[in-house]
């Protein structure tokens, strides 16, 4: 196991486990035009897992990336607070020990801008033993997100912005003490 920037493992998180099922997930990717095939395995605050793969259409927009396909799945579930996602991909061709890390790219880093924390981990792996624990900041620092929409734009220089969740709770909070 490597790890980046050694972010502290989050106890009941079986990171084995969520590899597992993105590589399951990926198994399902439907990717004709690139043979790139990527599985994503999502843990909510709850401790459910919605997995994704990539969707690809022949127009190449309208395409979508397994870890958004996660994240869309648990949102329409009514579940907005997320721990973890771990990212497997390669090609249709790539053997097991051929895999490498595979990133999320912007589009899916600006959809955790909106509903991860600063604590949330994005694991991308080779296998269930090989993998790098990245926390948001790291993968997207100086995000574009819900606090920039509220007045909160000094914060960039200092830390990442509040993902949907946090925002709401800090408002809801500074609503409380306005009573």
């Amino acid at each position: 196991m490597e790890k980046s920037m050694e972010p502290k493992k989050t106890p009941g998180i079986d990171y084995g486990g969520l590899i597992r099922q993105a590589f399951e997930a990926r198994q399902s990717a439907y990717a004709p035009y690139s043979n790139f095939l990527v599985g994503a395995a999502l843990l909510t605050a709850a401790g459910v897992v919605y997995t994704g793969c990539n969707i690809e259409n022949a127009a190449f927009t309208p395409t979508n990336c397994a870890e958004r396909t996660a994240f869309f799945k648990a949102i329409s579930e009514g579940r907005q607070q997320f721990s973890a996602i771990a990212v497997v991909g390669g090609s249709r061709k790539t053997g097991p020990a051929d895999f490498d890390y595979v990133f999320p790219c912007g589009v899916c880093r600006q959809i955790m801008a909106e509903f991860c924390g600063r604590d949330f981990e994005i694991i991308m792996a080779k296998s269930p033993e090989d993998y790098k624990v990245f926390l948001f900041p790291q993968l997207l620092p100086q995000a574009f997100g819900p606090g920039d929409l509220q007045g909160e734009t000094e914060r960039q220089d200092k830390e990442p912005a509040k993902s949907a969740a946090e925002a709401a709770a800090a408002a809801a909070a500074e609503a409380m003490t306005k009573q």
